[in-house]
């Protein structure tokens, strides 16, 4: 079996979590797929030029996780063309990629964002976001890590959910990308 993967992109930019797969027998027929692709896409984006940088995209991220620091992120290196490495030992204690992208924000509407994770430097916290690249707004956060209560023993979706939506729900992935 041959699994082949595609994202969805608009422009040469990604749509975040967009992903179509084609599972493909010995014989290349395909016998399978599956996709959360978001339909007329190029109509429902809102740009593809972004008004705030990526470095600005960083400092949205850490006026809302209340972090506090006064250097600037460090551009270590430009991958390609919308796509950048930031060195913040004061932010993060990994490097922060910043990737141009798009967030779903509801049927509708197709926000461009710039996508960035910061693994906290005061906690076990590792925090992917979505900021808006026009306005600044936070479009989505999830947290990579996960914590259980271990009061309960069965292995519910308390343990087993990576991220949370803004509104403390947890997330689908059965097609849905909030």
């Amino acid at each position: 079996v041959t699994h082949v993967y595609f994202k969805q992109r608009h422009k040469g930019i990604p749509l975040y979590n967009a992903i179509a797969n084609v599972h493909l027998l010995k014989n290349g027929q395909p016998f399978y797929g599956t996709s959360n692709f978001t339909t007329n896409l190029a109509e429902k984006v809102n740009s593809t030029i972004p008004v705030l940088t990526a470095e600005e995209a960083i400092w949205k991220a850490v006026d809302h996780l209340e972090i506090i620091t006064s250097k600037s992120p460090e551009l270590k290196e430009q991958i390609e063309n919308n796509k950048f490495t930031f060195h913040a030992p004061n932010i993060s204690n990994s490097e922060i990629v910043v990737e141009l992208s798009y967030q779903k924000v509801n049927e509708q509407e197709v926000r461009l964002a710039w996508d960035l994770a910061i693994n906290m430097l005061n906690s076990a916290d590792y925090w992917s976001m979505r900021i808006d690249a026009i306005t600044g707004e936070i479009l989505h956060k999830g947290n990579y890590t996960v914590y259980c209560n271990h009061e309960h023993h069965n292995r519910d979706a308390s343990c087993s959910s990576f991220a949370y939506n803004l509104d403390g729900s947890m997330p689908t992935f059965n097609g849905d990308t909030s």
